[in-house]
């Protein structure tokens, strides 16, 4: 907060600048400054305490119209439900699900493999 001596200051710097014409003006345009930002923010501050208290009243609403939870039966576990669904597929023990095995990597061609151009590799042909 400003104290006194900051006020002489700041009044006698104001009064060197502008000068002893203007500067009642300048004090009239600042007091309507300040009391227009005032009454914005009041202003602002009642709409915002207006809208928290009604979305209170709109959640109160929905706590009393809202019936409480029917409570859930454990006589039957989320698994063995799941598996008594009709069209539900149980896996089968010995296989498995996951994908075939990625091919080898590049490079490694593994045996040699007969060529594609429809002669044996012996130099044989084998047409009659």
């Amino acid at each position: 907060m400003l104290s006194i001596s900051h006020l002489i200051i700041i009044f006698l710097v104001a009064l060197i600048v502008f000068g002893p014409e203007k500067l009642p003006e300048l004090a009239r345009a600042l007091s309507k400054a300040m009391f227009e930002f005032n009454r914005a923010t009041g202003s602002l501050k009642q709409t915002l305490q207006d809208e928290m208290r009604q979305l209170e009243r709109e959640i109160d609403e929905k706590r009393t119209m809202r019936p409480p939870a029917p409570p859930v039966s454990p006589s039957l576990p989320a698994e063995s439900a799941a598996e008594s669904a009709p069209g539900s597929a149980k896996p089968v023990p010995g296989s498995t699900t996951e994908e075939s095995p990625s091919p080898a990597p590049a490079g490694d061609d593994g045996p040699a493999s007969e060529p594609t151009s429809g002669k044996p590799s012996n130099g044989h042909s084998t047409a009659a």
